[in-house]
């Protein structure tokens, strides 16, 4: 049956087919598209292995949820969003790893390194320091608050009187707002 859904020409037909349950049809699907759905995710994370990942994601999501797409012939522009979701969620998962390593790196034991890692890591610090101090306010603080001083969201959050959805908020803005500031340095 494979081999049959390759001879037909529109998409449309096969993504009726694997809505209605036809697995083999949801393979050509995954055979005509995963080339475009890996070059998004790609062009999104600019990593190939977040990218492989990514495209994994994408197509068992779209097979979770092809019985509620609406209009058969918009399958591409579907499975382009659900990418380009997936792709920013690996890089954003990957870049708050990143920053979470070097925000957290204040609190690891001293380890034995040579001169020019003290060095290197002093200047990320202070690199660090600067990026900090120039955020807004609302967003240094919490950032303090939370990783120079080990406070809890949810106190940050009753300390200065706004909901925990706002300190998780301003913390994540404020990441994005370091990494930018960290990547033009």
């Amino acid at each position: 049956m494979a081999t049959e859904w390759r001879k037909v020409k529109e998409d449309v037909l096969v993504v009726l087919a694997a809505m209605a349950g036809d697995l083999e049809a949801f393979d050509e699907l995954v055979r005509r598209y995963r080339p475009a759905v890996l070059a998004v995710a790609h062009q999104v994370s600019g990593s190939w292995d977040d990218a492989e990942d990514a495209t994994q994601e994408t197509f068992l999501i779209a097979l979770k949820a092809l019985p509620t797409l609406r209009d058969p012939q918009k399958f591409g522009a579907w499975l382009h969003a659900i990418a380009r979701h997936q792709a920013m969620r690996h890089l954003n998962h990957r870049q708050r790893w990143e920053l979470d390593e070097l925000l957290l790196e204040r609190w690891e034991s001293q380890v034995e390194e040579d001169a020019f890692e003290r060095m290197e890591k002093r200047e990320r610090y202070e690199q660090l320091h600067r990026a900090l101090h120039d955020l807004p306010e609302m967003y240094r603080l919490v950032v303090w608050l939370h990783y120079f001083e080990d406070m809890p969201l949810k106190r940050i959050a009753a300390f200065i009187g706004v909901p925990l959805t706002t300190v998780k908020w301003r913390i994540h803005e404020a990441k994005r707002l370091l990494r930018e500031r960290m990547n033009k340095l």
